[in-house]
């Protein structure tokens, strides 16, 4: 409902209520003055248009909090993967929003910022708040924080962008742990004496360098054996609330990939299949047939991740493995370190793993290139040698 009243100075001012205050629950207003009464009519009209379509009416007063709700709902949702907004969303939820609470959008400024981030490394996590959070979780806070404060200027809500201005945290670069060959031969001897489902599951994993997701979401549709190829298109995550999911992959040049599969993975995959044939005549309409899954339970069912970790650390366990730095997800930098020894050049590795870009590919990897790059230097010394 729109009030209006003619001032002293013979302008029209009109107030509209435009929703509740979450915190009072009294109404909020928003009141503008006009030389005319119909230029206050209309803009009362324009506000009741933008209420009743959803638009928000006040940006210069959005909160935090609002927008940072906002965003996970019309930006993370319907772009990134279950895993990463839950991820998104936990970090908003105990950190973010507590401490930026309801402070306006607007207001923000990179020196806020550079607080927040010194008050976590003093004092930031849930379970112990005398203990700070590490560099690289600070990195997460603060890329977070960028991509909600460049969407916030993206939707022209904000001018001005303090992220820009902001100390970014500089964690010390983690080297990506691979297992060596001799490794690999004793988790594969390992499983093959144990576990032959983790066998399959591991060798796949460390000559295609798939994410566990990847491998869980893998149905045999995205298979072909005959031109031995294999294309990731969905992944199976766990999300808070929810247990594990099948979710799409974005239909991007990076995420959605077709890759080549060594001809020693093709009777892997022929056995698997001819074995889930033969289970699926034996349990006939108990069989799970909701998704054609590659790695899945006798029934055709999905593993939850957590399973197969656990079951890895048990092969790992028993093949005398006890670097504690070394998991599952280190058969994926196994088989890119392999490719880099191989000479394979890091567009093409990029994009065999799914990276965002051959910056990533580098960054992650840029111990094993050295090592390499030494390797051949020895090699070319050993040539010299050999010239007249």
């Amino acid at each position: 409902m729109a009030y209006y009243r003619k001032t002293e100075s013979g302008k029209w001012e009109v107030e509209v209520t435009i929703g509740i205050n979450p915190k009072t629950g009294r109404p909020k207003k928003k009141s503008k003055r006009f030389k005319r009464k119909k230029d206050a009519q209309a803009w009362a009209a324009k506000i009741k248009t933008e209420l009743d379509t959803g638009l928000k009416v006040d940006l210069d007063n959005y909160t935090f909090e609002e927008f940072a709700n906002k965003f996970l709902k019309d930006y993370a949702e319907p772009n990134l993967s279950p895993t990463t907004v839950d991820g998104y969303r936990s970090i908003i939820k105990n950190h973010l929003i507590p401490y930026f609470q309801n402070i306006k959008l607007q207001d923000i400024r990179a020196m806020h910022i550079d607080s927040y981030i010194n008050s976590k490394r003093k004092s930031g996590r849930v379970s112990d708040s005398n203990k700070g959070l590490s560099e690289r979780t600070l990195l997460h806070h603060f890329r977070l924080l960028s991509k909600i404060l460049y969407q916030a200027e993206k939707w022209e809500i904000n001018k001005i962008n303090p992220i820009k201005k902001a100390t970014r945290p500089a964690p010390i670069k983690k080297e990506a742990k691979f297992y060596t060959r001799e490794q690999v031969n004793k988790l594969l001897k390992a499983a093959k004496e144990s576990d032959k489902w983790m066998y399959r599951f591991i060798i796949v994993a460390v000559n295609t360098g798939l994410r566990i997701s990847e491998m869980l979401g893998l149905q045999w549709e995205y298979i072909n054996l005959k031109r031995k190829t294999l294309t990731v298109q969905e992944v199976l995550v766990k999300v808070s609330g929810e247990g594990t999911i099948f979710k799409e992959i974005p239909k991007t040049k990076n995420s959605q990939r077709t890759i080549a599969l060594p001809e020693k993975l093709i009777p892997i995959f022929r056995a698997i299949k001819k074995e889930q044939a033969e289970l699926r005549l034996q349990l006939g309409s108990e069989y799970y047939t909701e998704k054609n899954l590659v790695f899945c339970k006798a029934d055709g069912s999905p593993y939850y991740p957590t399973t197969i970790n656990r079951n890895f650390n048990k092969i790992k366990e028993e093949a005398g493995i006890n670097n504690v730095e070394l998991n599952i997800h280190s058969l994926r930098h196994t088989h890119a370190s392999r490719l880099m020894e191989l000479g394979w050049p890091a567009k093409a590795i990029q994009e065999r793993l799914g990276h965002y870009s051959t910056e990533i590919t580098n960054d992650i990897y840029s111990h094993v290139s050295v090592d390499f790059e030494q390797r051949l230097v020895d090699k070319l010394d050993d040539d010299i040698e050999n010239m007249v």
